[in-house]
């Protein structure tokens, strides 16, 4: 997990605060981003923090009909622990290959477990990493995106999905609503508040640059459901919803006093595919809507989110 750190007094009054105003909080985080201090998944981890956290409603596991995302399909989410989620993260784009975070993920050997429902006694499914690579970009940079291979693709029997990679022709994903998950596989809904690319400095002796997006963290209409990433959730998936299915649109990347967010997936779309195409496989990808139409699927799942909170209390 990226900690971003040294900031200015002006810098420290808006992280006190917690608060977003406008496009403001993006710029602020870019403006402290050179100074980030990568963060190795073996440090202390915390479970994701949710606006009014709530176990049926936030933890997939605890197999309730009120979760939050009861109506998507999260079994193309792995981990290293299973259903502790306390390991490294794994988000299948085709049934053999995987993204995740280049700061923390799963190694050659390393043993995934995916499970077909929310519940962990249910059927699942464990696979082998292969290889895997980090992600660099058209300037030749690397990112902190992670593009990893099973040692053979997951079996349409194990009833496990892969997503496709939610992609705007117009390059605006401001406003997008995002289903966010961390540890314990605990799931949270944001909005994006902005997007930039930014350099990030060196890190083990490499350059890192990567397209960011960061994500609010102040209460939505009645405070419910934003995540605010902890150490221990890099990797995670960020996903939004396209036409009823749920489609990848960022990995967890970093975090800050004030706000989280993750690498921009669909960015690096041409580097994605090139990698694949070596071994003839494909990325799906999926048109999100334009922000015109987004307030309006907002509005719903906000309608929703109210009554799955009236339905746990």
């Amino acid at each position: 997990m990226w900690i971003l750190k040294s900031y200015n007094r002006a810098d420290v009054r808006v992280i006190k605060t917690r608060h977003r105003t406008g496009g403001v909080v993006l710029g602020v985080l870019l403006a402290i981003a050179g100074t980030a201090l990568l963060v190795g998944w073996g440090q202390c981890r915390a479970d994701m923090e949710v606006q009014g956290y709530s176990a049926n409603v936030n933890d997939r596991f605890d197999n309730s009909s009120s979760f939050l995302g009861e109506a998507y399909n999260f079994s193309g989410v792995g981990n290293s622990s299973g259903a502790a989620g306390t390991g490294v993260w794994a988000t299948m784009i085709s049934p053999q290959y995987f993204v995740s975070a280049s700061h923390a993920y799963p190694g050659p050997g390393t043993q995934l477990t995916f499970y077909s429902t929310n519940n962990p006694a249910g059927s699942s499914y464990t696979g082998t990493v292969a290889s895997g690579t980090p992600i660099i970009d058209a300037s030749g940079n690397y990112t902190d995106l992670w593009l990893g291979e099973l040692t053979q693709p997951i079996p349409t029997s194990a009833d496990i999905s892969n997503y496709p990679i939610g992609y705007s022709p117009t390059g605006n994903y401001d406003g997008l609503g995002i289903y966010v998950y961390g540890v314990p596989n605990r799931l949270g809904y944001n909005h994006i508040v902005d997007t930039a690319m930014q350099a990030l400095g060196v890190q083990n002796g490499t350059e890192v640059s990567e397209s960011l997006y960061s994500n609010g963290f102040d209460p939505l209409p009645g405070g419910l459901e934003e995540a605010y990433l902890q150490p221990g959730d890099s990797g995670g998936p960020e996903f939004a919803v396209v036409n009823g299915s749920l489609a990848l649109i960022g990995t967890n990347s970093f975090i800050t006093g004030f706000q989280s967010g993750a690498v921009l997936v669909p960015y690096y779309l041409p580097q994605i595919q090139a990698l694949m195409n070596l071994t003839d496989a494909q990325a799906a990808t999926v048109t999100v809507p334009e922000p015109v139409a987004l307030w309006l699927i907002t509005a719903g799942l906000w309608l929703s989110l109210v009554s799955r909170r009236r339905r746990a209390a």
